[in-house]
């Protein structure tokens, strides 16, 4: 569209309106990375901004091309470019112009920070972040002023990010949330990428990687619809380290490839090299179109004064001529032959250099081969003792998993479906009969694989004892001391362990008057209860959480919103008491079976559809629907492979 713009600008000579296209132009190859290309159309941009003394469009452009170097790392070019676009934009009394200079300054000063930072200098780093921070809310109060809600949502996620750096979590989720809401509702899709990225660095910084993989999903999605490869890179980047979190370990490796691969795109050395040529090129066109002018001058004046003034008559200026012709033939000929000569010269050492490179490459071929033989073998003898070692993880984590005998008694007419992601799980399910009341959970602890077990260990074993040592009978003194004891167990590495896990804990009991009831309650994850429609009350069918249809509905009850274990703002857990009616059947479950990805598109299952499988199923005998529950969740993840553990709990009354 922009090119189509382009050709009839040119039609009607509308200078600032070509001036406009090449600009908006060099936007979308800047966006996807293609850098010297943007570059291009930025310096054809200031060409024609430059001829029209148009101050206010220069030094949008000089923002433009000084973000280039911004994202080259080259900060001292970059800033020098926003410098004179701030110059210029104060002249023009521009606040858009004023506001991107303020804001492109602060990036710079954040840069520096980091760098700072990396250096193990914090309190320069501080010093560039804090100044950063300024030029942040001078950007802000301009947006604010103007009522630019898109400079508003930028100026959002900016501050968030020095925040962020400055340890302030909770200052930082704020803006970054503020931004993405702005950015999603403006369905500005670069913005709302980068804001969800940010918060995904938020959780992963807390340690919190489950909710990390997820916004950087989210984000990763959004950069590739418009192939924002700055996006994309940070979304693979946060990818990286949040699989590795939750012990994803090819995911993981994934994402780091892919991240390497668009880093280079974006700051290779040949694009700086060819950066730095086209500006020359540009700084180097402007000055030769002066002096050629100068120069076509001087020459036509020579060429009067001369004119036959050293011929005394036409035969002597023709022999004069025919001289110099001969003169130039000869030095042609010369030249040519001194040309052929040289590249002789230099194809016979190219040729040469081949040679030798050739033969260094076939002797260290072979020495590579035999280091290559080397750590194959090493790397088989590694392999059998790791899945040697794995084994023996995978019997004691079913050592601390109920009997399948004792989940029967206790359950009667009900069903655990347990699929672990690898040969172990973060995901584990607990049961105990303590005092006529039957306690059972279905928890999802941080990570997967052998990282998650572990953790696994320590929770279920923190369980036990909040019932068998202190006496704990209901489900929300149960948690308030299992997460008493989960952070112990931790504080004693000396460190801030933010591991822990979500659950979903209910006991069934029934009151002096033999009426069955259940009491829930849960950290992040909810309990769901299928019932006859017509059993519900007015506030269920009203509440929005609940499924309903025309014979059986959903009900579903929430569990706090905070896990077993370190949190920033922890309270005491709540329950639920609920009565029950024949034919009700409880699930409790962890978030693996709805995560998955899988169908015809490749998307999640989510929650809405798993509710909707669960009362399709509804009639068949629980042994049935765990049956069909395994062969759905097969069909759906087909060649995908499988993101998370999977635990599902079903009990009918």
């Amino acid at each position: 569209y922009y090119e189509r713009s382009l050709e009839l600008k040119y039609e009607i000579s509308d200078k600032k309106g070509i001036a406009h296209c090449y600009l908006n132009i060099g936007v979308i190859f800047h966006t996807q990375g293609e850098f010297i290309n943007a570059l291009n159309y930025y310096f054809k941009c200031l060409k024609i901004r430059e001829e029209l003394g148009d101050k206010a469009g220069i030094a949008g452009t000089y923002n433009n091309i000084g973000a280039i170097y911004h994202y080259q790392d080259d900060y001292t070019t970059a800033a020098t470019f926003y410098n004179k676009s701030l110059e210029l934009a104060l002249e023009a009394d521009k606040s858009s112009k004023i506001s991107h200079a303020y804001n492109n300054l602060g990036n710079v000063l954040f840069e520096k920070g980091d760098s700072a930072l990396k250096a193990y200098n914090k309190e320069l780093a501080d010093i560039n972040y804090d100044a950063s921070l300024a030029y942040y809310k001078k950007t802000l109060a301009i947006e604010v002023e103007t009522n630019s809600l898109t400079g508003i949502g930028k100026c959002y996620n900016n501050l968030g990010t020095v925040y962020y750096k400055k340890e302030m979590l909770d200052t930082a989720l704020m803006y970054f949330t503020k931004s993405a809401e702005i950015k999603k509702n403006l369905g500005e899709l670069k913005g709302y990428s980068s804001a969800m990225s940010n918060i995904g660095k938020v959780y992963s910084k807390r340690g919190d990687y489950k909710n990390a993989v997820k916004y950087g999903l989210v984000a990763l999605e959004n950069a590739e619809k418009i192939k924002g490869i700055i996006e994309i890179n940070s979304s693979y980047d946060l990818l990286y380290e949040s699989y590795k979190g939750v012990g994803d370990y090819k995911n993981a490796l994934l994402m780091h490839e892919l991240f390497l691969s668009t880093k280079d795109s974006i700051s290779g050395k040949e694009n700086i090299s060819k950066t730095t040529q086209q500006q020359f090129q540009y700084e180097y066109a402007k000055k030769f179109t002066a002096d050629s002018v100068k120069q076509v001058e001087e020459i036509k004046l020579k060429n009067v004064e001369l004119k036959f003034k050293d011929a005394e008559s036409k035969n002597q200026q023709l022999e004069i001529k025919a001289q110099k012709s001969n003169q130039i033939y000869l030095l042609i000929g010369l030249s040519l032959l001194a040309l052929f000569g040289l590249f002789v010269f230099n194809r016979l050492k190219v040729t040469q250099k081949q040679k030798e490179i050739i033969t260094t490459q076939q002797q260290e071929t072979e020495i590579q081969k035999k280091q290559i033989e080397n750590q194959h073998f090493q790397l088989e003898e590694t392999h059998k003792e790791i899945n040697d070692s794995i084994k023996y993880a995978e019997r004691l984590q079913l050592a601390i998993l109920p009997r399948k005998e004792i989940l029967n008694e206790n359950l009667g007419d009900g069903f655990v479906l347990y699929e672990p992601k690898d040969v172990v799980s973060g995901d584990f399910y607990w049961m105990q009969k303590i005092k006529g009341a039957v306690l059972f959970a279905a928890s999802d602890c941080t990570g997967h694989g052998v990282p998650g077990a572990l953790v696994s260990v320590v929770c279920s074993n923190a369980l036990n004892r909040s019932v068998k040592e202190f006496d704990f009978l209901e489900p929300k003194d149960i948690l308030n001391k299992t997460r008493e004891l989960v952070i112990e167990t931790f504080a004693k590495s000396g460190k801030d362990v933010k591991d822990g896990m979500d659950i979903a804990l209910c006991s069934l009991w029934k009151d002096k008057y033999d009426n069955k009831k259940l009491t829930f309650s849960g950290a992040n994850n909810p309990l769901w209860i299928a019932r006859k429609t017509k059993l519900l009350t007015d506030s269920q069918k009203q509440d929005k959480r609940t499924y309903i249809s025309s014979e059986i509905s959903i009900i579903e009850f929430k569990g706090n919103k905070q896990p077993i274990g370190l949190y920033d703002e922890m309270t005491e857990f709540n329950q639920v008491e609920v009565s029950l009616f024949e034919g009700d059947q409880i699930y409790i479950f962890t978030d693996g079976y709805a995560d998955q990805f899988g169908g015809d598109k490749g998307k999640k299952m989510m929650y809405k559809p798993f509710k909707k499988l669960l009362l399709e199923l509804n009639h068949l005998q629980m042994d049935q629907q765990h049956e069909k529950l395994l062969s759905f969740f097969e069909n759906w993840k087909g060649d995908n492979e499988q993101v998370d553990d999977v635990c599902i709990i079903g009990v009918r009354v």
